[in-house]
């Protein structure tokens, strides 16, 4: 998630929108797109969901799965994630 202005600076458009259910169980509808993300120098395509001004950014588990990372709370940075096949 990004706050839709970031995005829409950007030139993103939304293509689409879902509904999500909210911590505080109200539902709502949010407008999203495909974009490219680099990180460490590594780019991919990923979702993205266009948030409110006060949105804060938040990397979710889709595109941390597709760069095969995880969050280091302690440390606060990415590191790599073990990734596994069923």
């Amino acid at each position: 998630m990004m706050p839709a202005p970031f995005l829409e600076g950007m030139n993103v458009e939304a293509d689409w929108t879902n509904e999500f259910e909210l911590a505080y169980g109200r539902r709502e509808h949010y407008p999203m797109a495909e974009v490219f993300l680099r990180i460490n120098g590594q780019e991919r395509t990923t979702i993205c969901i266009f948030g409110s001004t006060e949105s804060q950014p938040i990397l979710g588990p889709y595109p941390l799965e597709g760069f095969g990372l995880m969050a280091d709370p302690v440390n606060q940075r990415l590191v790599p994630a073990q990734l596994f096949l069923a």
